[in-house]
């Protein structure tokens, strides 16, 4: 229920790009120390990174969040307006061409 809330709202705004990270327990961090002492983090992983959730709690764990940001991802994108507002980005054919390959290759990675 909250993700939804916070999805509807992250669409409701007037804005061209978004990005939906998990929360990331970064060596150093007090996060990761909790993580660790807590037995949170995901031993399958190499490494943490923002694009990818790497901890499960007893209330969530990796691979739901993970189906919940490329949710977020597929709701956002999808929406007509949003392809509409990319076309105006470019300031010429170079940067059309680039914004097109780059607008591909996201929408290649949110299959699946």
């Amino acid at each position: 229920m909250l993700f939804q809330y916070r999805l509807d709202y992250a669409c409701s705004l007037p804005l061209t790009f978004a990005h939906f990270y998990a929360a990331t327990p970064f060596p150093g961090s007090d996060f990761y120390e909790e993580a660790v002492q807590m037995g949170w983090l995901d031993t399958e992983l190499e490494g943490v990174n923002m694009d990818e959730c790497c901890i499960n709690t007893e209330l969530l764990d990796s691979v739901t969040v993970n189906r919940y940001i490329q949710k977020a991802y597929k709701t956002f994108y999808r929406r007509p307006g949003i392809l509409m507002r990319g076309l105006f980005i470019p300031s010429g054919p170079k940067e059309f061409l680039n914004l097109l390959k780059s607008g591909y290759q996201f929408y290649r990675g949110m299959q699946g």
